[in-house]
């Protein structure tokens, strides 16, 4: 069975690969599936979210791809059948669950929440202040700090 752990991946963090984690234990294949909005800013550029997502699944085996669009419609051009979301809180919870209930409607696509177990405090919002102000922690994976397109951006 075939999976999509959907997201914009502003950029992808430490909770963000548990979830594909979970994912990968759940489903035969995985697709990690970047969405881009070009109506919502983001600070880092599609290519650089991109790189960033390849560097750091690049040891789980699963596919990377990205969609402008609904994800109930890259799902069904593609045969995905289940999107695999993680939640950290009930504020989580009630978003995804409108989400879900969209990408039913729109394209009969499943949605499985998945809990943060470790990483409930890390948000891409948190992650994106730390970098602003030059202070990085363990929420950004190892692979993206090591990155020589990393040490380009916050030089």
């Amino acid at each position: 069975m075939k999976c999509a752990v959907t997201g914009s991946f502003d950029p992808i963090t430490v909770g963000h690969i548990e979830v594909i984690c979970e994912a990968k234990k759940l489903f035969d294949t995985v697709v990690v599936l970047m969405l881009v909005n070009e109506q919502k800013e983001c600070f880092f550029s599609v290519e650089q979210r991109l790189k960033f997502i390849q560097l750091c699944t690049k040891d789980i085996g699963v596919e990377v791809a990205f969609y402008k669009g609904y994800t109930a419609d890259y799902c069904k051009q593609n045969n995905i059948k289940t999107i695999v979301r993680g939640v950290r809180n009930q504020r989580d919870y009630n978003y995804e669950m409108e989400m879900a209930q969209f990408n039913k409607t729109r394209g009969d696509v499943d949605t499985i929440f998945v809990y943060a177990k470790r990483f409930k405090e890390v948000s891409s919002t948190r992650v994106r202040e730390q970098i602003i102000n030059n202070k990085f922690s363990n929420d950004l994976p190892k692979e993206i700090l090591d990155s020589e397109e990393f040490k380009k951006i916050v030089e």
